[in-house]
């Protein structure tokens, strides 16, 4: 069976979502795979995270870590838009759950967890005109991912490069959702949202920007 539109019109099994969300940033991750999902695209989240000596400052980790499980009633209120008026006063593991069930329902959101993801710096043979994305080689030291993901893949189903199945993946649009990892060249086609949105401030209003984060990512489509 193939799935998400496996192709193999090229030398290699390539994988083309329509959305691909790196990063280590799990509630808007599942927000965006479901608001992507909702409007009929196929959505794959890459848990991706940072080893120490890659953060863009000191207390970059504690932070993040902090920022990512973050949560208020304003939240639970905005989130309830798109999960219903049962989650208005959500928990952030019954949002979690919701989230990863909803998506689930969907049959169009998928996970990959046991690779991270590195762009790539030349075309392919057989591939023409898009850089298509590989997982990171098995030797590279990669850097931890947020705990939540450990409860999020039991629910959804998992995707895993092999040569059958999937070998490169060719995305119509990347998000990211944290700091990428030294092995994803930024560009400005890739789209920011969660914990990196753009003109995010990490160090002040905590639940403030938290929020913004949230109605940020509930806008996101396909488009």
């Amino acid at each position: 069976m193939r799935v998400l539109g496996t192709l193999h019109d090229s030398l290699y099994a390539v994988l083309k979502p329509d959305v691909l969300i790196i990063g280590d940033d799990p509630v808007i991750g599942l927000l965006i795979a479901l608001r992507v999902s909702s409007e009929g695209g196929t959505a794959i989240l890459t848990p991706s995270g940072l080893c120490k000596e890659d953060w863009p400052s000191a207390d970059y980790g504690a932070i993040s870590n902090s920022e990512a499980t973050c949560w208020t009633p304003e939240i639970a209120l905005e989130l309830s838009k798109w999960l219903g008026p049962g989650f208005r006063e959500a928990t952030l593991a019954r949002a979690v759950t919701g989230l990863t069930a909803a998506c689930a329902r969907t049959e169009r959101v998928h996970l990959i967890a046991d690779a991270m993801i590195q762009t790539s710096s030349d075309h392919c043979r057989g591939i023409w005109g898009k850089k298509p994305l590989f997982p990171v080689a098995l030797n590279e030291i990669q850097g931890p991912v947020h705990p939540l993901w450990t409860f999020i893949r039991r629910d959804l189903p998992v995707l895993r490069f092999n040569r059958r199945e999937m070998e490169l993946l060719m995305p119509s649009k990347v998000i990211l959702t944290t700091h990428p990892s030294k092995f994803v060249e930024q560009s400005s086609a890739m789209t920011k949202a969660g914990l990196f949105r753009e003109g995010r401030n990490y160090r002040d209003n905590w639940e403030a920007e938290r929020l913004e984060d949230f109605r940020h990512a509930g806008l996101m489509t396909l488009q």
